[in-house]
């Protein structure tokens, strides 16, 4: 009888809740490492650690319990993966490196060459003034820890330089504001062997800053589509990322820029799909630990 598979995750939220549920329809076992006693995916995984990240002995322990080790979210710190065997992390240090800043993010799209809305770091006071200038309207985003239009500030010609953008210097980037058509997200899969899929397009729609509903698929032109998926394919590659990618663009006219990178083991929330070409999470998880990803057909993910 052959030994289970067991997946370590990093992180007890919903999204680890719904990889431990999807994981024992596939008789993988899971086991979850967080420091909170009560997190949502406690009581659904295998195995449960309440430890803190940077708990060098604990996080070794748990290295050597399971197969494969993953996070759910991106702001696992970067020593905790250090501390873990390499071979047995997916996505790596590179996408989480990348995940976690807002500006590394910024500077891999420039690197590849790849649109995104124009942006200048905050480094003073100067930095400010200039972006202001430059920029008419824009936004400050903390490099980390920012999400559901959390750690945003909007500026404009107006904006006076005070104590709460202060305190951002060096923590944050000021990006132009851009009026687009729509958001949408491409989630992409690559596996150990470098073969990529990609599923349907997904438009995002969003209720004070959170997202509220994404619709599957959407139809753009054969062109932009065509982009989307060369722009995965480009991120995934140069960050020899195993997993699933997540990213958000903006389509603007005949053009998309990206908005942001989510990598990750399981789909983001941004990639989750309802009703309208569904695939299995757990199935596709578990061709990334274990078989080639080319050529299979990738049916089915509720994970709601």
């Amino acid at each position: 009888m052959s030994k289970r598979l067991s997946v370590g995750i990093l992180g007890g939220g919903q999204l680890g809740m719904m990889l431990c549920k999807a994981s024992k329809k596939m008789n993988i076992t899971t086991h979850i490492f967080c420091p909170d006693n009560n997190s949502p995916a406690r009581f659904s995984s295998d195995f449960f650690t309440c430890r803190d990240y940077l708990d060098e002995n604990e996080i070794n322990d748990f290295d050597n319990k399971v197969d494969i080790i993953t996070f759910e979210f991106e702001n696992i710190p970067k020593r905790t993966l250090e501390i873990i065997n390499p071979k047995k992390i997916r996505p790596g240090i590179k996408s989480l490196e990348h995940s976690q800043d807002r500006l590394f993010e910024r500077k891999l799209l420039e690197k590849l060459k790849i649109p995104f809305a124009p942006y200048s770091e905050l480094r003073n006071k100067r930095d400010f003034t200039h972006s202001k200038s430059k920029f008419i309207e824009s936004i400050i985003k903390t490099r980390r820890f920012g999400y559901d239009g959390k750690g945003q500030i909007s500026i404009n010609k107006n904006t006076e330089f005070n104590e709460n953008i202060s305190i951002l210097l060096n923590e944050a980037i000021i990006e132009k504001k851009i009026s687009f058509d729509l958001e949408f997200s491409l989630v992409s899969c690559r596996d150990t062997f470098g073969n990529i899929i990609h599923f349907p397009l997904t438009e995002n729609v969003h209720e004070n800053h959170i997202l509220k509903h994404s619709y599957a698929p959407l139809e753009l032109s054969q062109e932009l589509e065509d982009q989307a998926k060369e722009i995965n394919s480009k991120i995934l590659c140069e960050l020899d990322h195993i997993g699933i990618l997540t990213v958000e663009f903006f389509k603007i006219k005949k053009s998309i820029i990206v908005n942001e990178i989510a990598p990750g083991f399981i789909i983001q929330v941004t990639g989750l799909l309802r009703d309208v070409h569904q695939v299995n999470l757990i199935y596709i998880c578990k061709q990334l630990l274990v078989k080639k990803l080319f050529n299979q057909r990738l049916q089915v993910i509720v994970t709601w």
